[in-house]
């Protein structure tokens, strides 16, 4: 490939990256304050939190993350503290 037409294919996968990335960022921006607020209320219920409840959170979560198109290993290198907040210990 000659030189102008490879800085052009790099410059568009750049510009492509970056779009996907602010993509990715605003609806992780969206989708996060909600799963905190859920698991934050869990965390609250009485000592005996039902198994379900729990699977069902974690069920969501990781809908959402195949609708983002994004993983956790990508969310923990855009947000790290707040992802490592939701992960089990």
């Amino acid at each position: 490939m000659p030189w102008q037409e490879a800085q052009y294919f790099a410059k568009q996968a750049v510009t492509v990256y970056q779009n996907w990335h602010r993509e990715q960022s605003a609806m992780l921006k969206t989708y996060l304050p909600k799963w905190e607020q859920e698991l934050a209320r869990l965390r609250t219920l009485p000592q005996f939190l039902p198994h379900s409840m729990m699977t069902g959170w974690v069920d969501g979560v990781n809908s959402q993350f195949l609708e983002m198109n994004m993983s956790i290993s990508e969310a923990m290198r855009t947000m790290p503290n707040r992802i490592q907040k939701l992960l089990p210990c």
